[in-house]
């Protein structure tokens, strides 16, 4: 079974790189979900205490225009 900490890293990496690929930064990906930049910043890294709510993930896909899942795979 695939550790916490690498699912965290892969779900960050999913972040940057639909947020990128809608040409967004990471301060303007806050904005738009009511998150402070250090939020986007710790997901995208996997550092976000290990523990990112699923209303935090439901919000960027929302704002990125994915499907949550999209994040997880």
């Amino acid at each position: 079974m695939e550790s916490k900490k690498n699912i965290y890293c892969k779900i960050g990496r999913q972040v940057a790189f639909y947020r990128k690929k809608q040409g967004l930064t990471q301060s303007e990906l806050a904005q738009m979900i009511h998150r402070s930049y250090g939020t986007i910043s710790r997901i995208e890294r996997g550092k976000y205490n290990q523990n990112i709510p699923l209303a935090t993930l439901l919000d960027i896909a929302g704002a990125l225009g994915i499907n949550v899942i999209e994040l997880l795979k």
